[in-house]
């Protein structure tokens, strides 16, 4: 029974069905229960239908009509999916990135069940902040719902609606004849600066005469400036040769800066105006660039005013960084464009270097870049708290093209850098107001991961009696910007649980305290068992579930080895937890069913380990994952020879090894086995390549060569190797320095990978490109945790050899 179990508890975490089933929403009590077996019969025939919907993108006509038969019962739960709220007949939260699929398939039953009763619900939709899931298939429903004597009622709803709702109510007004041309023009008057303005200047714009009427619309002194820009916008996307002469005139006589610039960067990138590319010059440098500025016409005016403020900062930014600030001129390659730059070599020096850059170029496209970078200086040196307050800055300054990644970053400090010490003493005086209730709910994860349990349980239910009434303050910076999956993520359900976990945690500890000997054991394995099915018991919640989407879009994977990565692995991940609760249980203490269940699950975490992501390598190399499998099962095999899990073992050491002589073993001390026949059968099969021969990419920290964390006999060494072109190797403690000095006029390249048996660095040389020639930069320097490579001596290899 225990082995059923042990396999339940190791891998339903990591189990997600491929066909999704439904489960209803909370009733509440007996009732709940009698409810949900009295629907069962309706629950089959919308799981049915939703498997259906996500092949086809279709009901068939029996479902059509089974549905239509339920429809008085399931009512309730086409309004809460159409809602989308938690109450819904909805996907299990495992199966939550369906959430597209599944507002699809309720607008689909909608659309088939003709119900006039949903028609306010998703009309909701027209005014919510929110992402619409499908704008265009709601626009669909809608269309086919709407009756004459509605036209009130869309009416009364465009007034309060997003500018996606209006995008997405304005053609149905038109179809159904509710609304005049006259009357669209004076929308636009009625609601000038509202989220309604952009989507009536796009219905105006599609019309046959809305370039002409748009013009006319401009020129009405009620119509503000931020509503002229639109109508900018619509014209420079619906335009004609007859439009940019207006436009150019607009361009030279309007007083609004954003209007001009709108205008002038159009005729620089298409027409290579020099007119428009003085004023777009001057214009964003006098008042800064209140547009995007796309590097083609930013590249342009520093080409073409070499003098200029622009031209200028550009040449100052280069300087700081040692990398172009076009990041692809003269035959450069991209590499990690945020993360590479030689101000992180000499980052104090670079700090004072940043802080003067922002001062004197206020108005810069690339301050928000440079305040970027200064964050990231600050990052690297440990001071969190500027760091903190730079990314913040870097959303809002220069042409704001980076709001992405420093907005990501403020998060990954939070959760990735600072513990539990660094929380408590953070200052968010001068940090946006949001930041409190992040930090506060961040140092309650960080107790979790300390593994102070009672704490972490006390801290959370702090946090949620404090900010769950606030909820939209939370988040409420983020206006706009969330994405479909953030904005409907269940936030306080998670941490919920989150605090109910961390009780029960702090209750089991408390057990195993009071206990010893066998019983201590039994308790820390429970405690282990635990937070091995529990993926989600040390995540910061304030990721919403993106945090996987940023690391690899805000280019933490294509980084480099870095230590906090390294330890962040460490402290988030439950199956690294799990292991080392597992490794502190005192075999010689443990009962055999109890020693032998939790050497078993050490191989298996592990296991689980190798196949969870890249990020792991980041802590722990497949290669000494491996290791750690194979020699705790052969401990197993040695400890507990009559274990039920003897056979288990060894055909998990055979899964890495393919060494048959395991399944041959497996055969001859246990012939009764229920894994006899599955070992008879592998036997029979051609072996594949065994797991552990297989090479993985190791990653590497670059260093330039005189990297400020280099100590001084490591300079020392780069100095001597740097007279000779040559490949060189050197440990240093922990850390493991590998030197590659080309050839004159070429570029070093290398990558590590390792397997059982080696640790290679493969290399080749290539065309060093201008900008690096100029800084004389070909030779590559890296280090890594030694432990990466203590298995095998370092060798070197031509890559093609």
């Amino acid at each position: 029974m225990y082995k059923q179990k042990i396999a339940v508890m190791l891998f339903a975490s990591l189990t997600i069905t491929s066909a999704p089933a439904f489960y209803f929403g909370p009733q509440g009590g007996e009732a709940a229960r009698a409810y949900a077996e009295s629907i069962d019969p309706v629950q089959q025939v919308v799981t049915e239908a939703y498997q259906t919907f996500l092949q086809d993108r279709a009901l068939t006509t029996q479902q059509i009509a089974a549905l239509q038969q339920h429809k008085e019962r399931l009512f309730p739960y086409i309004q809460a999916g159409l809602a989308l709220t938690e109450n819904r007949l909805r996907l299990t939260d495992e199966q939550q990135a369906y959430i597209f699929q599944e507002w699809g398939f309720w607008l689909e039953v909608a659309r088939q069940l003709k119900d006039p009763r949903v028609k306010p619900v998703l009309l909701s939709w027209l005014r919510t902040a929110k992402p619409i899931p499908d704008p265009f298939t709601l626009g669909e429903v809608l269309d086919s719902m709407v009756q004459a004597g509605d036209k009130q009622q869309l009416l009364e709803t465009l007034k309060h609606s997003s500018e996606v709702g209006a995008m997405v109510l304005l053609p149905i007004l038109e179809k159904k004849q509710a609304i005049s041309d006259q009357q669209l023009d004076s929308l636009l008057s009625a609601y000038p600066d509202r989220p309604q303005a952009r989507a009536i200047i796009g219905a105006i714009g599609s019309k046959q005469d809305g370039q002409e009427r748009l013009q006319k619309l401009y020129g009405k002194k009620e119509i503000p400036a931020t509503a002229k820009r639109l109508i900018v916008q619509e014209l420079l996307v619906k335009g004609n040769g007859k439009d940019s002469a207006w436009l150019k005139k607009i361009a030279q006589q309007t007083t609004d800066p954003a209007t001009e610039q709108l205008i002038d960067q159009e005729l620089v990138r298409n027409h290579g105006d020099m007119e428009a590319a003085k004023r777009l010059h001057d214009s964003g440098m006098q008042h800064g660039f209140t547009i995007a500025l796309d590097g083609i016409s930013e590249k342009f005016l520093a080409e073409h005013f070499p003098a200029g403020k622009l031209a200028q900062g550009i040449a100052a930014y280069e300087e700081i960084r040692g990398f172009p600030y076009f990041h692809q001129q003269d035959g450069e390659e991209w590499l990690s464009y945020q993360s590479h730059g030689s101000d992180f070599a000499s980052p104090q020096k670079a700090i004072n270097q940043w802080l003067a850059f922002i001062e004197n170029n206020p108005n810069h496209p690339a301050l928000d870049d440079a305040a970027y970078r200064l964050a990231r200086c600050y990052q690297i040196t440990g001071n969190y708290e500027r760091a903190l307050y730079w990314f913040d800055r870097a959303r809002t300054l220069g042409d704001q093209d980076l709001q992405y990644d420093a907005y990501g970053q403020f998060l990954f400090v939070l959760d990735v850098n600072m513990k539990a010490d660094g929380l408590s003493r953070l200052d968010t005086a001068q940090l946006p107001s949001w930041s409190k209730g992040w930090v506060d709910y961040s140092l309650a994860v960080e107790y979790l991961r300390e593994r102070q349990y009672s704490k972490a349980s006390s801290a959370m239910q702090q946090f949620i009696r404090a900010y769950e009434a606030k909820q939209p303050d939370l988040f409420a910076h983020e206006s706009g910007q969330e994405t479909l999956w953030q904005s409907f993520y269940p936030f306080w359900s998670y941490v919920k649980e989150q605090q109910s976990l961390a009780q029960q945690a702090a209750e089991q500890q408390e057990q195993i305290n009071r206990a010893a000997g066998a019983e201590k054991a039994q308790k820390q394995y429970e405690l282990a068992a635990m937070i091995s099915k529990q993926p989600l018991l040390y995540y910061n919640h304030l990721w919403r579930g993106d945090r996987q989407t940023f690391f690899w879009l805000g280019q933490i994977k294509s980084m480099d080895y870095q230590v906090s990565l390294d330890h962040y692995i460490a402290r988030f991940n439950h199956l690294v937890h799990a292991a080392d609760v597992f490794s502190q249980i005192h075999l010689q203490e443990a009962d055999e069913l109890t020693g032998a269940k939790t050497l078993f699950s050490q191989m298996l975490m592990n296991s689980k380990l190798i196949d969870y992501g890249e990020e792991v390598s980041f802590h722990a190399t497949k290669t000494v994952l491996q290791q750690q499998i194979l020699q705790t099962g052969e401990e197993l095999l040695k400890r507990y020879p009559e274990s039920e899990l003897a056979d288990d073992t060894l055909l998990l050491i055979y899964h890495y090894t393919k060494d048959t002589a395991k399944l041959q073993q497996l055969l001859e001390r246990y012939p009764q086995s229920d894994k006899a026949a599955e070992a008879a059968k592998l036997l029979k099969e051609q072996p594949e390549m065994a797991d552990s021969s297989r090479m993985d990419l190791v990653p590497v920290q670059k260093l330039a060569e005189q990297d400020w964390q280099l100590p001084a006999n490591i300079k020392k060494w780069v100095e001597q190797c740097k007279a000779k072109p040559g490949r060189y190797v050197m440990r240093d403690g922990d850390w493991m320095y590998a030197y590659m000095v080309p050839q004159q006029g070429k570029q070093a390249y290398m990558y590590l990978q390792t397997n059982r048996d080696r640790a290679v660095f493969f290399y080749e040389e290539s065309k060093l490109g201008n900008f690096a020639r100029e800084k004389n930069d070909g030779a590559r320097l890296v280090r890594l945790p030694y432990r990466f490579v203590a298995h095998a001596p370092v060798t070197w290899e031509a890559i093609g050899n």
